[in-house]
């Protein structure tokens, strides 16, 4: 490693010498105030229209889209259990009025079920099968 270094050292002197100055004697000429710097363009690559504040109405940030998508989730859920709620009423007293003999109210009451519960296929299917709808 010695000799590796001793190398090193040999091919920087002669590399100075071809270049003509040593790094002293460069920064011994300037002066900053002879220097006069002149940007002919801006070279830079960074994406500035990211930086920017989108100001526009349409759009919002992926925090605010994620806490929309949380609350609807959520809304629908409560909407989900309420209407589930609304569909087990009508379903009990349909039963009922099957057990009575009505049976015209027992299907008005079974279609009102069913319309509450539109989006709940399997439950759906559970009340097509009920015995109002057999006889």
């Amino acid at each position: 490693l010695a000799s590796d270094d001793k190398k090193q050292e040999i091919g920087d002197l002669k590399a100075k010498q071809y270049l003509g100055e040593t790094d002293d004697e460069k920064y011994a000429k300037l002066n900053e105030n002879s220097l006069d710097l002149k940007i002919k363009s801006d070279r830079t690559v960074i994406n500035k229209k990211a930086l920017l504040r989108n100001e526009n109405p349409s759009t919002m940030s992926q925090e605010a889209f994620m806490e929309e998508m949380s609350k609807d989730a959520d809304r629908r859920y409560k909407d989900k259990l309420r209407r589930k709620e609304r569909m087990e009423t009508f379903k009990k007293q349909a039963a009922l009025a099957f057990r009575r003999g009505e049976f015209e109210k027992a299907l008005s009451l079974y279609n009102k079920a069913i319309e509450q519960i539109c989006s709940i296929p399997t439950e759906l299917l559970l009340i097509l099968t009920s015995n109002s709808m057999i006889k």
